[in-house]
């Protein structure tokens, strides 16, 4: 699974108009672990990824996507998108463990942050903890329209999804 992409400021509008496109090219055809804690993100990213094409299996915390991922035969997943904070085991402690994971092909398994933690420090914590890419939430086709609600102009927040790869 390939993960290469420009940084975001590189190209920032052009990565917030062709987000969904940048992820069908990734994901189409590809079956995903979803580790998200929240109801309504993760219905939004199962719809949104559903839209590339994606077969999608949701987990609540990083204990349920250890376990299941660990459990799971060769193949049965391309790729994980793991949230940061979740309750139990959070995306960090989570991707440590599928690090040590006894088998040497579920240790090769390309993890992505999925979490609104983006500041660039956020972004090199994902990727210093063994994840391969880090895309910013809100996760939505609309990342390039400016919504107010979620921009806190004050802690140097933004509303444009972006797409981060080591």
């Amino acid at each position: 699974l390939p993960l290469h992409f420009d940084t975001a400021a590189e190209h920032p509008v052009e990565k917030q108009r062709t987000l969904l496109a940048v992820l069908i090219l990734i994901f189409s055809g590809k079956s995903l672990l979803l580790a998200e804690d929240h109801p309504i993100n993760q219905k939004g990213a199962e719809l949104i990824l559903e839209k590339t094409g994606a077969a999608v299996t949701i987990v609540e915390n990083g204990l349920q996507l250890q376990e299941l991922f660990t459990g799971s035969a060769k193949g049965s997943f391309d790729a994980i998108l793991m949230d940061i904070q979740m309750p139990v085991m959070n995306g960090y402690e989570a991707t440590k463990a599928i690090a040590e994971a006894p088998m040497s092909w579920q240790r090769q398994i390309p993890i992505i942050a999925m979490t609104a933690n983006a500041f660039s420090e956020d972004i090199q914590h994902s990727l210093t903890a063994g994840m391969n890419a880090h895309i910013s939430k809100p996760l939505n086709e609309d990342a390039g329209k400016d919504n107010k609600k979620h921009k806190n102009p004050a802690a140097g927040g933004g509303t444009e999804t972006q797409v981060i790869a080591q």
